[in-house]
Protein backbone atom coordinates (compact mmCIF):
# COMPACT_ATOMS: atom_id res chain seq x y z
CA UNK A 1 0.00 0.00 0.00
CA UNK A 2 1.78 3.39 -0.93
CA UNK A 3 0.88 5.51 2.45
CA UNK A 4 1.96 9.25 2.20
CA UNK A 5 2.61 11.52 4.99
CA UNK A 6 2.99 15.04 4.47
CA UNK A 7 4.78 16.79 7.44
CA UNK A 8 4.10 20.74 7.47
CA UNK A 9 6.83 22.75 8.13
CA UNK A 10 7.29 26.78 7.72
CA UNK A 11 10.68 26.50 8.74
CA UNK A 12 13.37 24.05 9.18
CA UNK A 13 12.86 20.91 11.18
CA UNK A 14 15.59 18.03 12.68
CA UNK A 15 12.95 15.44 12.16
CA UNK A 16 14.51 12.25 10.01
CA UNK A 17 12.06 11.54 7.03
CA UNK A 18 11.97 8.27 5.18
CA UNK A 19 9.70 6.86 2.76
CA UNK A 20 6.52 7.03 4.70
CA UNK A 21 6.98 10.82 5.48
CA UNK A 22 7.78 13.93 3.00
CA UNK A 23 8.07 17.55 4.40
CA UNK A 24 5.97 19.86 2.23
CA UNK A 25 7.05 23.85 2.62
CA UNK A 26 4.24 26.23 3.94
CA UNK A 27 3.61 28.81 1.77
CA UNK A 28 6.20 28.45 -0.42
CA UNK A 29 9.20 27.64 1.76
CA UNK A 30 12.22 26.08 0.49
CA UNK A 31 14.53 24.01 2.53
CA UNK A 32 16.59 20.84 1.12
CA UNK A 33 14.47 17.79 0.62
CA UNK A 34 10.92 19.02 1.07
CA UNK A 35 8.23 19.75 -1.35
CA UNK A 36 6.22 23.03 -1.60
CA UNK A 37 3.14 24.16 -2.40
CA UNK A 38 3.39 26.66 -4.55
CA UNK A 39 3.95 24.31 -7.93
CA UNK A 40 1.64 23.08 -9.70
CA UNK A 41 -2.45 23.57 -8.93
CA UNK A 42 -2.06 25.15 -5.53
CA UNK A 43 -3.20 28.09 -3.15
CA UNK A 44 -0.20 28.66 -1.94
CA UNK A 45 -0.24 32.30 -1.91
CA UNK A 46 -3.43 31.58 0.70
CA UNK A 47 -0.78 30.34 3.31
CA UNK A 48 -1.27 33.21 6.00
CA UNK A 49 -5.36 32.88 6.00
CA UNK A 50 -5.13 29.05 5.31
CA UNK A 51 -2.53 27.65 7.26
CA UNK A 52 -1.68 24.03 6.73
CA UNK A 53 -4.83 23.73 4.72
CA UNK A 54 -2.85 25.06 1.77
CA UNK A 55 -0.83 21.92 1.64
CA UNK A 56 -3.69 19.58 1.97
CA UNK A 57 -4.89 21.10 -1.20
CA UNK A 58 -1.48 20.93 -2.79
CA UNK A 59 -1.55 17.43 -2.27
CA UNK A 60 -5.13 16.63 -3.08
CA UNK A 61 -4.94 18.10 -6.59
CA UNK A 62 -1.19 16.86 -7.05
CA UNK A 63 -0.14 13.69 -5.50
CA UNK A 64 -1.47 10.31 -6.40
CA UNK A 65 -1.40 7.37 -3.45
CA UNK A 66 -3.82 4.91 -1.70
CA UNK A 67 -3.27 6.59 2.09
CA UNK A 68 -2.52 10.61 2.76
CA UNK A 69 -1.94 11.59 6.33
CA UNK A 70 -0.84 15.05 7.19
CA UNK A 71 1.33 16.05 10.53
CA UNK A 72 3.19 19.13 11.36
CA UNK A 73 6.50 19.44 12.20
CA UNK A 74 5.70 19.73 16.15
CA UNK A 75 2.49 17.61 15.93
CA UNK A 76 2.44 13.81 15.28
CA UNK A 77 0.31 10.53 16.15
CA UNK A 78 1.51 7.18 17.81
CA UNK A 79 1.50 4.16 15.94
CA UNK A 80 2.80 1.82 18.40
CA UNK A 81 0.88 -0.09 20.55
CA UNK A 82 2.35 1.13 23.85
CA UNK A 83 1.56 3.78 26.46
CA UNK A 84 4.45 6.65 25.35
CA UNK A 85 4.86 9.99 27.00
CA UNK A 86 2.97 12.32 24.82
CA UNK A 87 5.72 15.04 25.17
CA UNK A 88 9.37 14.73 23.27
CA UNK A 89 11.97 17.37 22.94
CA UNK A 90 14.93 15.59 20.91
CA UNK A 91 14.38 14.14 17.43
CA UNK A 92 16.55 10.44 17.37
CA UNK A 93 16.24 7.05 15.31
CA UNK A 94 15.25 5.56 18.27
CA UNK A 95 11.91 7.43 17.68
CA UNK A 96 11.14 5.90 14.69
CA UNK A 97 10.67 2.67 17.27
CA UNK A 98 9.13 4.14 19.99
CA UNK A 99 6.09 5.23 18.13
CA UNK A 100 5.56 3.01 15.16
CA UNK A 101 7.12 5.29 12.51
CA UNK A 102 8.36 2.59 10.36
CA UNK A 103 6.61 1.50 6.78
CA UNK A 104 5.88 -2.21 8.35
CA UNK A 105 3.92 -0.65 11.18
CA UNK A 106 2.13 2.15 9.28
CA UNK A 107 0.78 0.16 6.33
CA UNK A 108 -0.76 -2.58 9.01
CA UNK A 109 -2.34 0.04 11.13
CA UNK A 110 -3.46 1.92 7.52
CA UNK A 111 -5.10 -1.45 6.30
CA UNK A 112 -7.29 -1.90 8.96
CA UNK A 113 -8.78 1.42 8.76
CA UNK A 114 -10.39 4.12 6.55
CA UNK A 115 -9.45 7.23 8.63
CA UNK A 116 -7.14 7.59 11.17
CA UNK A 117 -7.19 10.53 14.09
CA UNK A 118 -5.89 11.72 17.01
CA UNK A 119 -7.68 10.45 20.31
CA UNK A 120 -10.80 13.68 20.64
CA UNK A 121 -10.60 16.02 23.00
CA UNK A 122 -12.11 18.16 25.11
CA UNK A 123 -12.24 22.09 23.82
CA UNK A 124 -10.26 22.99 27.31
CA UNK A 125 -9.03 20.38 29.20
CA UNK A 126 -10.46 21.83 32.52
CA UNK A 127 -14.03 22.83 32.97
CA UNK A 128 -15.21 22.27 28.77
CA UNK A 129 -17.35 24.70 26.75
CA UNK A 130 -18.90 23.99 23.51
CA UNK A 131 -16.64 24.39 20.01
CA UNK A 132 -18.96 27.29 19.40
CA UNK A 133 -18.18 29.06 22.70
CA UNK A 134 -14.41 28.10 22.42
CA UNK A 135 -14.21 29.46 18.74
CA UNK A 136 -16.16 32.73 20.51
CA UNK A 137 -13.83 32.67 22.89
CA UNK A 138 -10.55 32.61 20.74
CA UNK A 139 -11.80 34.04 17.33
CA UNK A 140 -14.34 35.64 15.46
CA UNK A 141 -17.73 34.31 16.41
CA UNK A 142 -19.41 35.79 12.80
CA UNK A 143 -17.30 33.80 10.83
CA UNK A 144 -18.13 30.45 12.44
CA UNK A 145 -21.64 31.64 11.73
CA UNK A 146 -21.51 32.31 7.88
CA UNK A 147 -19.31 28.92 7.45
CA UNK A 148 -22.50 27.17 9.30
CA UNK A 149 -24.67 28.94 7.15
CA UNK A 150 -22.79 27.94 4.25
CA UNK A 151 -22.21 24.18 4.99
CA UNK A 152 -25.83 24.10 5.67
CA UNK A 153 -26.54 25.61 2.59
CA UNK A 154 -24.69 23.15 0.51
CA UNK A 155 -25.34 19.76 2.15
CA UNK A 156 -28.35 20.44 4.07
CA UNK A 157 -28.55 16.77 5.29
CA UNK A 158 -25.38 17.42 7.79
CA UNK A 159 -27.49 20.41 9.60
CA UNK A 160 -28.11 18.38 12.41
CA UNK A 161 -24.93 17.03 12.75
CA UNK A 162 -23.03 19.69 12.65
CA UNK A 163 -25.51 21.39 15.44
CA UNK A 164 -24.78 18.47 17.30
CA UNK A 165 -20.80 18.58 16.95
CA UNK A 166 -20.38 22.63 17.27
CA UNK A 167 -22.77 22.64 20.50
CA UNK A 168 -20.38 19.59 21.81
CA UNK A 169 -17.07 20.20 23.93
CA UNK A 170 -15.38 17.72 22.37
CA UNK A 171 -13.32 17.66 18.95
CA UNK A 172 -10.74 17.02 16.12
CA UNK A 173 -8.05 19.66 16.36
CA UNK A 174 -5.11 20.86 14.12
CA UNK A 175 -6.34 19.46 10.56
CA UNK A 176 -4.06 16.32 11.04
CA UNK A 177 -5.42 12.65 10.14
CA UNK A 178 -4.58 9.86 7.54
CA UNK A 179 -7.68 8.92 5.54
CA UNK A 180 -7.68 6.47 2.78
CA UNK A 181 -7.95 7.88 -0.98
CA UNK A 182 -11.85 7.56 -1.46
CA UNK A 183 -12.23 9.02 1.65
CA UNK A 184 -9.59 11.94 1.18
CA UNK A 185 -10.20 12.90 -2.04
CA UNK A 186 -14.27 13.51 -1.11
CA UNK A 187 -13.17 15.31 2.14
CA UNK A 188 -11.16 17.89 0.80
CA UNK A 189 -13.29 18.40 -2.08
CA UNK A 190 -16.37 19.02 0.62
CA UNK A 191 -13.97 21.31 2.65
CA UNK A 192 -12.65 23.66 0.02
CA UNK A 193 -16.03 23.80 -1.78
CA UNK A 194 -17.26 25.25 1.51
CA UNK A 195 -14.54 27.44 2.58
CA UNK A 196 -14.12 28.99 -0.78
CA UNK A 197 -17.25 30.07 -0.45
CA UNK A 198 -16.81 31.41 3.29
CA UNK A 199 -13.90 33.28 2.04
CA UNK A 200 -16.26 35.42 -0.42
CA UNK A 201 -18.86 36.35 2.24
CA UNK A 202 -16.26 37.76 5.41
CA UNK A 203 -14.09 40.29 5.69
CA UNK A 204 -10.71 39.31 7.60
CA UNK A 205 -8.59 42.24 5.94
CA UNK A 206 -8.42 44.01 9.19
CA UNK A 207 -7.20 40.55 11.30
CA UNK A 208 -3.94 40.66 12.72
CA UNK A 209 -1.53 37.66 12.08
CA UNK A 210 -2.85 35.26 14.34
CA UNK A 211 -6.49 35.25 13.59
CA UNK A 212 -6.15 35.79 9.51
CA UNK A 213 -5.26 32.11 9.68
CA UNK A 214 -9.15 32.20 9.84
CA UNK A 215 -9.59 29.47 7.22
CA UNK A 216 -6.90 27.15 9.15
CA UNK A 217 -9.34 27.77 12.54
CA UNK A 218 -12.64 27.10 10.72
CA UNK A 219 -11.00 23.55 8.58
CA UNK A 220 -10.66 22.65 12.02
CA UNK A 221 -13.90 22.80 13.31
CA UNK A 222 -15.38 21.29 9.76
CA UNK A 223 -13.38 18.30 9.86
CA UNK A 224 -15.06 17.43 13.54
CA UNK A 225 -18.17 17.72 11.65
CA UNK A 226 -17.25 15.81 8.83
CA UNK A 227 -16.26 12.75 10.44
CA UNK A 228 -19.15 12.67 12.97
CA UNK A 229 -20.81 12.42 9.89
CA UNK A 230 -18.88 9.83 8.44
CA UNK A 231 -19.46 8.29 11.47
CA UNK A 232 -23.58 8.58 11.41
CA UNK A 233 -24.07 7.69 7.67
CA UNK A 234 -21.14 5.15 6.55
CA UNK A 235 -19.69 2.11 7.77
CA UNK A 236 -16.16 4.14 7.84
CA UNK A 237 -13.96 2.06 9.91
CA UNK A 238 -12.30 5.02 12.11
CA UNK A 239 -9.61 4.53 14.27
CA UNK A 240 -7.78 6.55 17.09
CA UNK A 241 -4.41 7.22 18.06
CA UNK A 242 -2.15 9.00 20.57
CA UNK A 243 -1.10 12.51 19.73
CA UNK A 244 1.69 13.38 20.73
CA UNK A 245 4.61 16.67 20.22
CA UNK A 246 7.96 17.97 19.74
CA UNK A 247 8.53 20.52 22.78
CA UNK A 248 11.91 21.39 21.74
CA UNK A 249 12.69 23.50 24.72
CA UNK A 250 12.35 20.98 27.34
CA UNK A 251 13.08 23.19 30.32
CA UNK A 252 10.58 25.82 28.90
CA UNK A 253 7.94 23.21 28.34
CA UNK A 254 8.03 22.24 32.42
CA UNK A 255 8.29 25.27 33.49
CA UNK A 256 5.10 25.93 31.44
CA UNK A 257 3.70 23.24 32.78
CA UNK A 258 4.51 23.95 36.69
CA UNK A 259 2.72 27.10 36.09
CA UNK A 260 -0.13 26.03 34.79
CA UNK A 261 -0.66 23.38 37.31
CA UNK A 262 -0.43 26.15 40.47
CA UNK A 263 -2.47 28.51 38.47
CA UNK A 264 -4.99 25.37 38.55
CA UNK A 265 -4.27 24.64 41.80
CA UNK A 266 -4.45 27.73 43.37
CA UNK A 267 -8.04 28.42 41.62
CA UNK A 268 -9.41 25.23 43.10
CA UNK A 269 -8.40 26.35 46.90
CA UNK A 270 -9.87 30.09 45.75
CA UNK A 271 -7.02 32.31 45.36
Amino acid sequence: MDVKIFVCCHKKTPFKFNSVFTCVGLGGFHSPSFLTDNTGDNISDKNPFYSELTAHYWVWKNIQADFYGFFHYRRFLDFSSHKNIPVFHKFSPSLFKKYGWDTTTINHVCYNADVILPIKNKSKKHNPISLYDYYKREHHEKDLNITLDVLKEKYPDMAKTADDVINGTTGYFYNLFLMRKNYFQSYEKWLFDILFEVEKRINFSDYDSYQRRVFGFLGERLESIYIEHLKRTTSARILELPFIYWEENAKLYYKKKFKFYKRLFLQRIGF
